[in-house]
């Protein structure tokens, strides 16, 4: 096993929490899932289908837009 240090400055806080109703302090329950005692709608064949549609959409602009970069296109406007 590898264990890589990385040196960047993070401005993420972290918090350890003692039980699930600490959690409930820092998160309102309707952005927490059932298993965690919240009422959020969660659907992961759903959420699947989302990204792949999301994807397949995506990945063709990126590339288009990665090709125009390297041609030396930039997005100018029309200043009549």
């Amino acid at each position: 096993m590898f264990l890589y240090a990385v040196d960047v400055a993070c401005s993420v806080q972290i918090l350890l929490l003692n039980n699930i109703d600490e959690l409930y302090e820092h998160i309102d329950r309707t952005q927490l899932t059932a298993d965690l005692g919240g009422n959020l709608q969660y659907d992961h064949q759903q959420w699947i289908q989302h990204r792949a549609v999301r994807h397949f959409f995506l990945l063709p602009s990126n590339y288009l837009c990665h090709l125009m970069r390297q041609s030396g296109y930039q997005n100018r406007k029309n200043t009549r």
